[in-house]
């Protein structure tokens, strides 16, 4: 009925799925380094090693307080988080996103959208990225069958329909949970302040010195998180129930299919990342339940 098979396990296609793959985990390499530096760290600092050096506990003769530095540490993450990261990864995520958009008008045999996306992607980036993924010795065997294989047996537009359910249902339940990881992590990390600043010298001035600002890169990072994530899985759902639609309309029209890929397309552009960890630890349990899904939605389409 349609060529979503043929197209998607291309060669072409899987070099767009390497090469966005790597971009967004070179997004995802800077950004984790920054949460290493604002968390881990911190503790390192704030918890054990300032206490320690106020005690002088080795005896070595080195009582000091690292109150004042751990404090312009954090205000120093803070800014480089502002100023230079987030701009990096948005270049990053929107280089990402327009590839993997190419990917889905290739399957999808899809009319490119210059309008909302600009240019095509570069053929020679896409190359360069995808190679960078295999030098790493990253298996491609990830990328095959990226859609629901029982899709070929419907027509071209309720197959695009049931593939963008797919990624979008894929997506929601990934970020619920990331939310809350993410959240917990942040909450642990100023508790653990307050703990210090408590037991040291609890006090107005130790309280925001000891706990609210060396707590800073954490919380900047999970409150911003928090609001993108929420932002979209509530735009994703309103998404998804426009492809659940599928099963109700008689003839839907390319047209629609395509208004639905702009936004996903936006959506991506926009979207704050999930770690390849934690997309790797939850990956059997969401994929087995969204592939039964589709097929059972194709069955019914069929």
């Amino acid at each position: 009925m349609n060529n979503f098979n043929t197209n998607q396990n291309s060669d072409v296609a899987i070099d767009k799925l390497a090469a966005q793959n790597q971009l967004y985990g070179d997004a995802k390499n800077r950004l984790g380094l920054y949460l290493v530096l604002s968390i881990p760290v911190m503790i390192l600092l704030n918890i054990i090693v300032k206490p320690l050096l106020i005690n002088d506990t080795f005896r070595l003769g080195w009582n000091f307080d690292l109150t004042d530095s751990i404090a312009f540490y954090a205000l120093l993450l803070t800014m480089f988080e502002l100023v230079y990261l987030k701009p990096q990864i948005s270049k990053l995520k929107q280089k990402a996103a327009k590839i993997q958009e190419d990917f889905d008008c290739t399957v999808y045999e899809l009319e490119w959208n210059d309008i909302l996306c600009d240019s095509k992607p570069c053929e020679s980036e896409i190359k360069n990225s995808s190679d960078k993924y295999t030098k790493k010795g990253k298996s491609r065997a990830v990328f095959a069958n990226w859609y629901t294989p029982d899709v070929e047996q419907i027509d071209q537009v309720k197959a695009i329909l049931v593939c963008q359910k797919e990624n979008l249902g894929w997506d929601v339940s990934q970020r619920t949970k990331f939310i809350c990881f993410i959240s917990s992590i942040s909450i642990v990390v100023f508790l653990l302040s307050l703990i210090v600043a408590f037991f040291l010298d609890f006090t107005l001035q130790s309280f925001i010195l000891s706990a609210i600002i060396p707590s800073l890169p954490a919380i900047s990072f999970s409150i911003t998180n928090y609001f993108e994530n929420k932002e979209a899985i509530a735009s994703k759902e309103k998404l998804k129930e426009a492809t659940e639609k599928v099963e109700n309309i008689r003839n839907p029209t390319i047209k629609y299919a395509r208004n639905i890929q702009n936004l996903i397309y936006l959506n991506r552009v926009n979207n704050s990342l999930i770690f390849d960890w934690f997309y790797n630890y939850l990956r059997d349990s969401n994929q087995s339940g969204i592939s039964y899904a589709s097929k059972q939605l194709i069955q019914r389409l069929f």
